[in-house]
């Protein structure tokens, strides 16, 4: 490893602040922030006191603690930016929980961040401005061509694209407790219904009524997007609950442990055997070696990371005590 990559893996360390940290404090000083980026919204126009035209659009971006909404304005930006790529991001301004990039910030591309699924989630949906979520029975009550977001269960989809002048069409049908709705996906839209199965629970963000005759349908826009909602059963609720100490603030000791030495020292042997260890000891920061300890020796089981835990109460106490 080169010492420019070293300088710059060490100051991307000291000088990160997390999603979580950012949403917290409003002071981000010189840190910077890193985060996928989980949806990107269309290209939209604004106009200045001097009627003038500029170009906005926003991102929803995560890392391993939380996801926030951006705002980034200038045209130029558009291409820069994909989605599923992760990004450092430098000189930003925070309002209200929105994090904006000007023609100010510095923004460059990272390596992979992994970001937790329902992070993931909460992501993409605030990168797609979308109308309130309404039942079903609401949406049918609605005006033509009114704009709506409707959740619920996929009972059927159609096996096979219907074609009606020059357009693809897809179908499928929407249920939750107040009623049941046709939903028609038109175009580049249809392919949003892959990885989607009749039982499924989705979130459909705007889409508008149609009226037929006697029947309410909903069409899908410009701007409609699809998401799969996670559900989290009881046993995995109770699953999640047992979760240990060391599991459930990876990402805090990862960050906040300095003392990694006595510890790794104390774990020789216990649960760290000699060749882990040397290739613990080779890595250059305590987050590096923090991070091999989490993927290798402590993957052994809850022994290891209990013995872990006790070895932190001793050499980190005082970290301990705050996270407890």
């Amino acid at each position: 490893m080169s010492l420019h990559v070293v300088f710059f893996v060490l100051f991307i360390c000291v000088h990160r602040k997390f999603i979580h940290d950012v949403k917290t404090s409003s002071d981000l000083g010189n840190k910077v922030i890193a985060g996928k980026v989980l949806a990107k919204s269309v290209l939209r126009t604004y106009e200045t006191k001097k009627k003038e035209k500029k170009f906005f659009f926003y991102l929803g971006v995560a890392d391993e603690t939380g996801s926030i909404k951006v705002v980034v304005y200038g045209r130029e930006h558009y291409q820069l930016f994909q989605e599923k790529s992760c990004y450092l991001f430098r000189n930003v301004i925070l309002d209200e929980n929105v994090m904006k990039v000007t023609t100010k910030s510095v923004i460059s591309k990272t390596a992979a961040i992994d970001v937790p699924e329902n992070l993931e989630m909460e992501a993409q949906r605030l990168g797609y401005s979308q109308t309130p979520v309404c039942s079903i029975e609401q949406a049918i009550g609605s005006a033509e061509k009114t704009s709506v977001s409707v959740q619920g269960k996929v009972r059927k989809i159609d096996t096979l694209k219907k074609k009606q002048g020059s357009a693809n069409r897809k179908e499928f049908q929407l249920e939750d407790g107040t009623g049941s709705i046709r939903i028609t996906l038109w175009g580049e839209n249809i392919k949003q219904l892959r990885g989607k199965s009749p039982g499924d629970s989705v979130r459909v963000v705007n889409v508008e009524t149609n009226h037929y005759n006697d029947s309410v349908s909903l069409n899908s826009t410009d701007f409609t997007r699809i998401f799969k909602e996670r559900v989290v059963s009881k046993q995995k609720n109770k699953q999640k609950r047992q979760k240990h100490f060391v599991d459930e603030h990876r990402v805090e000791l990862i960050q906040r442990v300095s003392n990694i030495e006595p510890i790794l020292e104390e774990l020789k042997e216990k649960i760290i055997q000699q060749e882990a260890y040397d290739k613990i000891r080779a890595q250059q920061t305590p987050q590096e070696k923090m991070r091999a300890l989490y993927n290798g020796p402590l993957k052994a089981g809850d022994a290891a990371k209990e013995a872990f835990y006790q070895s932190l109460k001793k050499h980190e106490k005082i970290l301990i005590e705050d996270l407890s």
